[in-house]
Order: C-alpha cells, then structure tokens, then sequence
C-alpha cells in the first residue's frame, strides 16, 4: 500500500510509523503489530531483516526509475501469486524485473537500515517509498480504466475511506484510498487488464504533459506560425470553439479527463459527421449557380482519396468543388492518421479557395477573417440548437440541413458559406480524433490525484 502525504504528512507518518510504540495498546493493535513482525520475518529473502539490530530493506521506486528507466526495458512474464507477505512493494518490483536475479535488477533501488519499530505501515503491511509522478507515469503506460468505488474490502472501516479509486493496468490493479488525509494504494499483481485497443501506442508518456491534460488544457497550435504548440487552458474557451479554430498537437500522455468532458468531445464528434453529410446531401442536390454545377459534374465518380492537384482546379468554381470533394473523402477515412504537415496543407488551401469562392459567387468585397469568423459562430450556433441531449445522428443531420437550405433559399450564391461549414466541421473531426484517441475517462479524484504537488508516497 501507499500514501500520499499531504499537508499534515508529518501526523500522518507518526500515526502509521508508531504502531510499536502507541499509548493505546487495544486487542486490535497488538493483533496489527503481531501480524505485522510475522510478516517481516516472513520476508527475510525479500527484506533482508536482521534480528540481531531489527533491521530491514524495502524496495523503493524514484521518479528517475519509473519515468526514464523502465520504460526502455523489457518486463518480465506476468505471474500468478504473491511474491511476498507484508508488502506488495515486493510484488511491484518482482512484475517490474527489479528483484535479485531477475532481468532489470541492477536498476533496483532499496532503502536500507529501517528500523523495525519505525517502519512505516499500514495495518499488516509495511511499505516502501515511491514517487507520485512516477506511479502516474506507470500507470499511464499501462491503463485500462479507472473507476471510482465504495468502500474497499482490503481496508477496515475504521481507517475511515468511504471510497477508493480502481486503476486497472495490464500490470496488474492499484486501488487508492484517502485515508487520515493521506492516499494509502494496494497493488494487486493477479488482475491485469490489456488497454483498450485503438488507443495511442502507450509508449510516450511525459509526466508533465500527463499532469497538464488532467487538468484540462490542451496542446494547440501558435496562430501565428502554426509551426509550435502550447498548452492553453480551457477554462472560458468551449470545445467547440476550441476545435474548429486551431490545430490540436499530440502531447506525450493519455489525456484523463471526466466522463462529463469527453461526452463533450464525443457529442462534437457526432455532430461534426452530420454536418458534413447535411452539406453534402445540400450540394448534390443544388441547381444553380450554374459555374458550380458544371464543376461538380467534373468531380470524379468514384469517391477516392485524391491528391488536391489531381482535380481540376482551374476556376474559382472547380475550387470550390474540389473543395467540396475533399471534404467529402476525407469524412470517410480515419482523419486521425493524416499527420499535421499534410492537414495544414489541406486547411491553408481550402480556406484560401473558400474566400475567393465567396469573393466570386456572392461580394468581391468579403474577408477572410469575417468569413471564418461568421461561418465559426454559424456552426457553434448550430451545434449548441441541433445537437441537444437525445438526438440521434440522422435528426441531427436533418436540422443543419434545414438551417443550410435556408442559406441557399435565401440567395444561391450562399453556396460557399455551405461547403464552410462542411469544412470546419472536418476541423473539429480531425481535432476530435485526435483528443479521443487518448482519452482516459476517469472519476474527479484521480484527476485530483494526479494535480497534487507533493511528492510523498509509500508503496507496500
């Protein structure tokens, strides 16, 4: 088990470390103390326990360790059983290679000359030291899920946790539990669960990155070069808003967000897919301007992915279609797997072709800048009306539709500010990938967990 120690981590390490010299000598204490003794004699080949002094080693796990050491090793076979008695610190090294004659053992670290009346315990088990940020790192190399519980069995009631946080890891299981204001985590090595697939490969994990998605921001392109990214919170700023004015980078992490916030992105997602078959079933469908309609007859028949150049783009019109096309194609292909460089292209071009169409078919006066601006309040507008709790993907499309129709009923060379909006609605699609494809849904305490500064824990 560990704990986290917080601001009274001093009280706290007396009440668990002075379970051999309390005031209060109850039936139950001395039953915890003689247990305990037992289970560290019981560990002498793990711990090493010297009777003459009353010495011991605990295995212990430093943020070097487990964030840039173990992640360039190979970890050993998963086993069934426990390795030792009083401390599952033992069995986090043994699953990790760390042991005497395992693979990875020279990069063990131990705490050495711990008195037994001093050592820090919990209950029947004694505990080690390891870093906060580097069990996150761990964990988020290997997470399945995590979910928030009533009460643990592994723990009485009368250490007082109402709850506890489950982290299933193909490593095995943590369970935390604040207790006394201080985190108390059990590692179990018997139940490993396999990270969903279709999430990111789990091999960079950068605990800063980690600790800034958890708390709600996320990496954005810089609007001047779009060549750097930041972090920038999303603390005034909608999703919405967010995705379909920026380009979103890939941070080194999974990003743990609530439940609540990812069906925020989900529910993007889903409406961003029935704006661009609304726009579509809108264009097939158009009669005039007439320049359009002769360049969308040119479109090829066949919908395939198509290099841009390989359209016909020599007036505004067939801009304006293979514009169109694009967007189309590429609503049915994995956007997620279309690598910043080759979509910025995408997005300079369209957004140039896009201000000339308009420029062309409606006022040679339009900006660009006022065309996005109006088309990005346009499609947040729809999303906050059309795609309310309950509506299903095909109502959905139904209601932009409605709202493009009325564009063109108003004057057909609207046309453009139709085929922006299946534009933008590729923007939010491909940001939205990108965010759900490292999503970890996880309760409000985790999140907590992960935003704490200090860096106390014990591992046993």
């Amino acid at each position: 088990m560990m704990a986290v120690g917080r601001a009274h981590t001093a009280e706290l390490l007396h009440r668990r470390s002075s379970v051999f010299h309390d005031d209060l000598y109850t039936s139950d204490w001395l039953d915890e103390s003689i247990e305990l003794r037992r289970a560290i004699k019981r560990d002498v080949l793990l711990n090493r326990y010297n009777i003459a002094d009353g010495t011991l080693r605990i295995i212990t796990f430093s943020r070097a360790l487990l964030t840039d050491v173990l992640p360039k090793l190979n970890l050993p076979p998963a086993k069934q059983g426990r390795i030792g008695w009083g401390s599952c610190a033992f069995d986090l090294g043994s699953r990790l290679g760390l042991l005497p004659s395992q693979p990875n053992a020279r990069y063990a670290e131990y705490e050495e000359g711990i008195s037994i009346n001093n050592v820090v315990s919990h209950g029947p088990c004694y505990c080690g030291r390891i870093s906060k940020q580097g069990l996150i790192s761990l964990i988020s190399h290997h997470v399945h899920s995590i979910v928030r519980r009533d009460a643990h069995v592994s723990f009485p009631a009368s250490d007082g946790a109402a709850w506890s946080i489950e982290v299933n890891t193909r490593l095995g299981r943590f369970v935390l539990e604040d207790v006394y204001g201080g985190w108390f985590v059990h590692y179990d090595g018997n139940v490993c669960m396999e990270p969903p697939a279709g999430r990111i490969p789990d091999t960079a994990q950068n605990v800063d990155d980690i600790i800034l998605a958890a708390q709600g921001q996320y990496l954005v392109n810089d609007s001047s070069t779009h060549r750097s990214f930041r972090w920038r919170g999303n603390v005034m700023e909608t999703v919405e808003f967010l995705s379909t004015g920026n380009f979103f980078g890939l941070p080194n992490a999974v990003m743990y967000m609530s439940d609540e916030e990812k069906g925020k992105w989900k529910r993007l997602e889903r409406f961003s897919k029935a704006v661009i078959r609304a726009m579509v079933r809108i264009i097939q469908n158009i009669k005039e301007p007439a320049f359009l309609v002769a360049a969308l007859k040119k479109l090829p028949t066949e919908h395939k992915a198509k290099l841009q150049g390989s359209l016909a783009m020599n007036s505004v019109a067939e801009k304006l279609a293979a514009c169109y096309y694009l967007c189309y194609v590429l609503s049915k292909k994995r956007i997620d797997n279309m690598e910043f460089d080759y979509f910025h292209m995408f997005t300079r071009m369209s957004l140039g072709d896009l201000t000339l169409a308009h420029q062309f078919f409606r006022s040679p006066r339009a900006e660009a800048t006022k065309l996005f601006c109006t088309s990005q309040d346009r499609f947040i507008r729809m999303f906050n009306e059309c795609s309310g709790d309950g509506q299903t993907e095909e109502q959905m499309e139904d209601a932009v539709a409605k709202q493009l129709g009325k564009l063109l009923f108003n004057n057909p060379n609207n046309v453009t500010l139709v085929v922006f909006q299946g534009f933008l609605s590729i923007v939010a699609q491909w940001n939205c990938a990108r965010i759900l494809t490292r999503s970890v849904v996880c309760p409000v305490e985790w999140l907590d967990f992960v935003a704490e500064d200090e860096d106390q824990i014990f591992i046993g």
